[in-house]
C-alpha cells in the first residue's frame, strides 16, 4: 500500500509526495476522466470532454484514498492511493 504524505493543489495538476519520498503529478482532466464512481463508469464512459476539470475540495478517505469534489459538485468517486500512484507521472527530486 502506498502512503501519501502530502497533496499540493496546483493550477492544472495535483502534486503528490509519497511515503517513499517519490513525487508525482497528475492533471485534472485525466483525474476527471478516470472518476471511479459507478455513475461515471456506467453512464459517462468518456469524461475527458467534461467541462468540470476544476477541483473545489479534496478530502482523505481513511488511509486508502481521497475524495475529490469537482466544481460541478460531483464527488461520488473515491480515488484509491494505489490508483493515483500508478497513473501519476513520477518526478525527479
Amino acid at each position: 500500500m502506498h502512503k501519501l504524505e502530502n497533496i499540493n493543489v496546483l493550477p492544472d495538476f495535483l502534486a503528490f509526495v509519497w511515503g517513499n519520498s517519490q513525487q508525482s503529478i497528475v492533471n485534472y482532466k485525466k483525474l476527471r476522466s478516470m472518476c471511479p464512481c459507478a455513475h461515471c463508469r456506467e453512464k459517462c464512459p468518456d469524461l475527458s470532454t467534461s467541462p468540470s476539470h476544476t477541483i473545489k475540495n479534496i478530502s482523505k478517505v481513511g488511509r486508502y484514498g481521497i475524495r475529490i469534489t469537482w466544481c460541478d459538485g460531483h464527488n461520488a468517486g473515491i480515488y484509491s492511493l494505489s490508483l493515483l500512484y500508478d497513473v501519476s507521472e513520477k518526478q525527479k527530486l
